[in-house]
């Protein structure tokens, strides 16, 4: 997760579902290794931030708050991580997914990050609801994911050209713009 620690994120539920999921899992094969949740962005010290980490510290071994990143440690993170997750509970765009995505990552995102039927369509990531429920579904799939060969790093940098890449989306807005101009006139 990187993004800033804030209740429209759903990190409560990421938590929460993270640590059922690893619990689950390492119940059933404790000599596997299984992802980490990495937790980046501003907000670590505010009071939410305080509460998530409070929520975390059962499992803080598998659970990181590194706090804000930029720059190259922000790049770091995005093409060190195996997959990105936003479980957010409102996003107009989700400029971060299209951030992982540039950086060929699969992203797992819930129904309410505006841009999850793309990414759902194009095979790039798998999308649920912003509930506990549906952040168990990411988190599962994540592990899943984790566990697999990369092979679609390619696929998911393609979705951010051809639907993210600022230079085609405004060529796009030219074209529709254009054809509602001229069929306006034709009538």
């Amino acid at each position: 997760f990187l993004s800033r620690l804030d209740p429209k994120k759903g990190l409560d539920l990421l938590i929460q579902a993270y640590m059922q999921v690893y619990s689950h899992a390492v119940k059933h094969n404790p000599q596997k290794l299984y992802p980490r949740l990495v937790i980046a962005g501003p907000g670590k010290s505010s009071a939410y931030g305080m509460m998530l980490q409070e929520m975390a510290k059962p499992m803080a071994n598998q659970i990181t708050f590194t706090g804000m990143l930029t720059g190259d440690a922000k790049w770091g993170a995005f093409y060190g991580c195996d997959a990105f997750i936003l479980p957010s509970h409102q996003e107009n765009f989700g400029l971060v997914v299209a951030e992982a995505l540039a950086c060929g990552k699969k992203v797992f995102l819930s129904r309410q990050v505006n841009i999850w039927r793309e990414i759902v369509e194009d095979g790039v990531g798998v999308a649920a609801p912003d509930t506990l429920e549906g952040a168990i579904q990411l988190v599962e799939s994540a592990f899943e994911y984790s566990a697999s060969p990369r092979k679609d790093a390619l696929d998911a940098r393609k979705t951010f050209d051809n639907r993210f890449q600022i230079a085609n989306t405004a060529r796009i807005f030219v074209e529709q713009f254009e054809a509602l101009s001229s069929s306006s006139g034709e009538s």
